[in-house]
């Protein structure tokens, strides 16, 4: 099982196993659609939407939108967009669904705060995802959907 979150065109932050993202305008009936790789036929995964009010001066409010996606093939590679009809989709991205087994040993990074003023961390990670010498990133920083 995988849970998407965070669409409505505009993907931020996507976790492996755990997909994330947030907008800044609450999409009406957010989906996501997905398929095996090599195949044609979208599955839809329909999403919740949560409202976020970040604690700081600004109050700056996010939608976070989550869905999963079920019965998926260990060590596959899947196709996903979000969006919906009415408002569009997003370009078409692409995921490894995790590998299982006792022998399989994940690599890991782990990160906090991407700071403001000279931020490194973001393209390094990346990088790392492109090549995939990564198999899942965790934010432990200031992310509203931890």
């Amino acid at each position: 099982m995988l849970t998407l979150i965070k669409f409505c065109l505009l993907v931020q932050l996507i976790f492996l196993s755990h997909k994330t993202f947030d907008t800044l305008a609450k999409c009406i009936y957010p989906i996501v659609q997905y398929n095996l790789q090599g195949t044609s036929l979208w599955k839809d995964a329909n999403a919740t939407v949560t409202l976020f009010t970040d604690g700081g001066t600004e109050k700056r409010q996010l939608f976070i939108h989550r869905a999963t996606m079920t019965n998926l093939k260990p060590a596959k590679f899947y196709n996903y967009r979000v969006g919906n009809e009415d408002a569009g989709w997003s370009a078409i991205f692409s995921y490894q669904a995790p590998i299982t087994g006792p022998n399989w040993s994940p690599v890991v990074a782990i990160y906090g705060d991407l700071g403001n003023v000279n931020g490194r961390s973001i393209g390094r990670l990346q990088t790392e995802a492109e090549m995939r010498s990564i198999d899942v990133v965790f934010h432990v920083g200031e992310s509203p959907i931890l």
